[in-house]
């Protein structure tokens, strides 16, 4: 139960923050959708996905896709190694298309109780591989 109240709370969250108003009348937004399903008790597979966009969704800026395997060391402490496919929307000579990355990234958290609450440490590692834009 407790998956789908987040769920509803992050499509809610989602909605409401959807546009932030910048400094010109430009309006900027950016939608993210994470999620992670416990295979067994030190395995978790993990998945976020994003889409950015700074003129009010007309034109997407960046479609992020980015899942990960999680091995979890202790109930505090977690690696990740993942894969990201992300395409940014680039102009070159009046030329508008998007270009394909690959990440490959490691990440290490670590989280502890303070006071009332607790605090989550992430350590990430991405080695990109950023496609070249040709223009003759």
């Amino acid at each position: 139960m407790h998956h789908i109240q987040s769920f509803i709370l992050s499509i809610f969250l989602s909605h409401f923050f959807l546009y932030v108003k910048a400094q010109e009348s430009a309006l900027n937004g950016w939608i993210m959708l994470a999620s992670s399903v416990k295979t067994n008790s030190a395995f978790t597979a993990y998945f976020d996905g994003q889409l950015r966009s700074s003129d009010q969704f007309a034109h997407i800026q960046t479609i992020m896709l980015r899942p990960g395997l999680n091995y979890n060391i202790r109930k505090n402490i977690i690696a990740t190694l993942g894969y990201a496919f992300i395409e940014n929307r680039r102009t070159i000579s009046g030329i508008s298309g998007y270009a394909p990355e690959h990440r490959v990234w490691q990440q290490l958290q670590l989280m502890h109780p303070v006071a009332f609450t607790s605090l989550n440490h992430r350590l990430r590692l991405e080695q990109r591989f950023i496609s070249k834009s040709i223009v003759s």
